[in-house]
C-alpha cells in the first residue's frame, strides 16, 4: 500500500513546475523528518499516515457503579435516576423551571441566579444532617452540562452543584464558577484546602459546556482533577479522606448562602445531566459523557499540517501534501541569534537574552541578581535551543536552591534593582517567554518553581516588598498560574518584605494541560509564554488577568482579577526565573533555559 502512495507522490512531484521549486519557501511544519530540508524523507513520513483521520467511536455510558445521583430533567421533574438510588428526588424552589432546549434536544433546568434572600432558584436533593448518602469521604465525581447566562459578569461563585462551600473550614464540595472569572472551579475541603479552576476552550460564552470534577483519595494518580468538554484541564496532587458537613446538596445554589441569607453563589443560566458518583471517573469515562455516548479519537500525526477541518473530519490528504509541494527542496535558513539588534527589530520588546553575547549576567541592561547555586546554574555551550548556548541548572538530592536569574525593568523603588531597562516607564501589562527543557530521564515532575512576574512596591520601608505576584510554577507534571494580591480593600500595600505570606490574598490557581515534565516529554524544548495584566486602578475595576501558553496553545487563564485594587505606585517591574524545589530532587539531573524575552505585546516562538 505504501509503495502505491509513494509512487503517487513521486508522480505528482514530477509534474510540479520547476520554477515553483526554485522559489520554494521554507516551512518548518513541512519538515516532517526534521532534517532541515523538505524532500522524499518527508514524503515517506506523510505516506505512512496517508488518509489517516480522527474519528468518533461508539462507547457505552460509564459503568453505573457508584452513581448516587443523576438528574436528567427529561420528564419535566428532578427525579433521581441514579443506579444506587440513595439520593432523593429533587425539590424545585422559587420558580426554578424545567424547559426544552433545542441545542441539547431535551429538557433542562433553568435558574435565574437570584441575588436577594428568598429569591434564589435552586433544586434541593437532600443529603444533609449527617450520616447520609452525600457524606462522601473517598473517591468521588461531580459532573454536569452547563450554560451560563452570557450577560452575567457579576454574580460571585455561581454554583453548579454543592454541599456547603467546600471551603472556609466548612468541608463538603462545590463545583461552580470561580469568583466572577470565566473559569469553572472544583473545590474540596479537608486539611489543607484544595481547589482547581479551568476555563472552557472557547470561553465562558453562554454556550453549552460539559464540566466534571473528580477526586482520587489514594494510590497512583491520587488527587483532584477538573475536566472541561471531556479534556483534563487541571490536576492537584492530594490524598486522604474528605471531611463532611451537615448541609444539603443543592443544584444551582449553595445551602450556606441560601439559609444564611447571603444572597449570592446561585446559578444564572441552564444546567443538565447532573451526576454525583462515589468513585472517580476516568478521563475516558468523562470524555464519553461529553461525547454523548461517543468517544472522540483525535488524529495524532505530524503529517496533519492542514488542521482546519472540523472535528471528526480531519484527515491526512492532499491538503497536507500541498504544504510539502510548496516547500519542496527548501532548506532551513541558517540559525540566527534572536537578540541580535532586537531593539530596532522589536521596539515592543522590553528585554531579550539568548545567552549568546558572552558578557556578564549581572550588568546594565541585564539582570540585577544572579545566583549560580555554587556553580550548578551556569551558562553552557551546546545546551540551548538548536545547540546554542543556554543556561544549565543541575538539580541534586538534599538541596532546594538550584540557581536563579532576577530581572527588573521599568520604574523601580530602589537603585539596587535598576539596570537601566526602560526605567522611566510603568508597565500595567507584560508578556514574557522562555524556552525550557529537561534532560532525558528527568524525574520528579516540575520540582516547584519556574518563574514569577510581580511589582516591587517599595512599601513599608521594605526594599523587597511586593504589591502583586503572578506565579508560574509546578503542579505535578504540569505548570499552574497562581496569582496573588498584597493590597487590601483600602488600596494599601500590606507587604513588609519578599514573599510576605501573611499578607497574601490568593486569587485562584489554574493548572495547565500539557504534562511537559512527564517522562515521555523529557528532552524536548517547550516554548512557554506568559501574560500578566494589572486591573485598572482609576477607576478600580477587577479586570486583571494571568494566562500562559505552551507552543502557542493556551494552557490556563484566570481573569477578572483585582491584583492591586486602586493602588498605583508602580507597574509590573520584575520577573524571577527560578530553579527551586521545596522537596529537593530525587536524583542528580539537569534542566535548561534559553531565549528569554519580555514584551508589551505577544511574542510567539523563536524563529531560527
Amino acid at each position: 500500500m505504501f509503495k502505491k502512495q509513494f509512487f503517487l507522490f513521486s508522480f505528482i512531484l514530477l509534474l510540479w513546475p520547476v520554477n515553483n521549486i526554485s522559489f520554494a519557501i521554507w516551512n518548518a511544519e513541512a519538515d516532517l523528518y526534521q532534517d532541515n530540508v523538505i524532500n522524499w524523507l518527508d514524503v515517506e513520513v506523510m505516506g505512512t499516515d496517508w488518509l489517516e483521520g480522527d474519528s468518533y467511536s461508539e462507547a457505552e455510558e460509564p459503568d453505573p457503579a457508584g452513581l448516587l445521583a443523576h438528574y436528567t430533567f427529561d420528564d419535566g421533574t428532578a427525579v433521581n435516576s441514579g443506579s444506587v438510588g440513595a439520593a432523593a428526588d429533587g425539590v424545585l424552589y422559587n420558580g426554578a423551571n424545567i424547559e426544552y432546549d433545542g441545542v441539547r434536544g431535551n429538557n433542562v433546568l433553568v435558574l435565574n441566579g437570584g441575588l436577594g434572600y428568598g429569591d434564589e432558584q435552586y433544586v434541593d436533593v437532600g443529603g444533609g444532617g449527617g450520616g447520609t448518602w452525600a457524606d462522601i469521604t473517598g473517591d468521588m465525581t461531580v459532573a454536569a452540562w452547563i450554560k451560563p447566562d452570557l450577560g452575567n459578569t457579576t454574580t460571585n461563585f455561581m454554583t453548579i452543584v454543592s454541599k456547603g462551600d467546600g471551603e472556609n473550614g466548612d468541608n463538603g464540595f462545590s463545583l461552580g464558577r470561580y469568583g466572577t472569572t470565566n473559569n469553572v472551579s472544583f473545590v474540596l475541603n479537608y486539611t489543607p484546602w484544595n481547589g482547581l479552576a479551568a476555563s472552557p476552550a472557547d470561553g465562558w460564552d453562554g454556550q453549552w459546556h460539559h464540566v466534571a470534577g473528580t477526586y482520587t483519595a489514594s494510590g497512583v494518580g491520587a488527587g483532584v482533577r477538573i475536566y472541561v468538554d471531556g479534556v483534563e484541564r487541571g490536576y492537584l496532587s492530594r490524598s486522604g479522606a474528605l471531611l463532611t458537613n451537615t448541609w444539603d446538596v443543592i443544584i444551582g445554589g449553595n445551602a450556606e448562602a441560601i439559609f444564611e441569607g447571603s444572597g449570592y453563589r446561585h446559578w444564572d443560566g441552564s444546567l443538565d445531566d447532573v451526576r454525583i458518583y462515589e468513585r472517580a471517573l476516568s478521563q475516558t469515562e468523562v470524555a464519553v459523557l461529553f461525547g454523548g455516548g461517543q468517544l472522540y479519537v483525535p488524529l495524532d500525526s505530524p503529517a496533519n499540517i492542514y488542521d482546519s477541518e472540523p472535528q471528526g473530519s480531519k484527515v491526512v490528504n492532499f491538503r497536507d501534501y500541498a504544504f510539502l509541494a510548496d516547500s519542496w527542496l527548501a532548506v532551513a535558513p541558517e540559525p540566527v541569534n534572536e537578540c541580535d539588534n532586537w531593539q530596532a527589530l522589536h521596539p515592543e520588546w522590553i528585554f531579550c537574552d539568548d545567552f549568546e553575547d558572552g558578557t556578564a549576567l549581572v550588568r546594565d541592561g541585564r539582570y540585577f541578581s544572579y545566583n549560580s547555586a555554587g556553580g550548578g546554574f551556569a551558562l553552557a555551550d551546546s545546551v540551548g535551543v538548536g545547540g546554542s548556548k543556554g543556561m544549565r541548572a543541575i538539580f541534586e538530592p538534599g538541596k532546594s536552591e538550584f540557581g536563579n536569574l532576577h530581572l527588573a525593568f521599568g520604574r523601580v523603588p530602589y537603585s539596587v534593582f535598576d539596570k537601566g531597562i526602560r526605567n522611566t516607564e510603568d508597565f500595567s501589562e507584560i508578556y514574557y517567554r522562555m524556552y525550557v527543557r529537561t534532560q532525558e530521564g528527568w524525574q520528579g515532575g516540575t520540582l516547584g518553581k519556574l518563574s514569577r512576574a510581580f511589582i516591587f512596591a517599595g512599601a513599608n520601608g521594605a526594599t523587597y516588598s511586593q504589591a502583586m505576584i503572578g506565579h508560574l510554577w509546578g503542579s505535578g507534571e504540569r505548570l499552574s498560574i497562581d496569582p496573588v494580591s498584597l493590597v487590601d480593600e483600602n488600596c494599601v500595600c500590606l507587604s513588609t518584605g519578599y514573599n510576605d505570606f501573611g499578607h497574601m490574598d490568593w486569587l485562584g490557581n489554574v493548572t495547565g494541560v500539557t504534562p511537559l515534565f512527564a517522562a515521555e516529554n523529557c528532552g524536548l524544548w517547550y516554548c512557554i509564554e506568559a501574560h500578566v495584566k494589572l486591573n485598572d486602578s482609576d477607576p478600580e475595576i477587577a479586570n486583571g488577568l494571568q494566562e500562559y501558553w505552551i507552543d502557542g496553545q493556551l494552557e490556563a487563564r484566570n481573569d477578572g482579577l483585582n491584583f492591586v485594587k486602586c493602588w498605583d505606585d508602580y507597574g509590573i517591574n520584575a520577573i524571577y526565573f527560578e530553579n527551586y524545589s521545596n522537596s529537593g530532587s530525587p536524583v542528580v539531573q539537569e534542566r535548561y533555559f534559553d531565549n528569554i524575552v519580555v514584551s508589551t505585546q505577544p511574542i510567539g516562538s523563536y524563529q531560527q
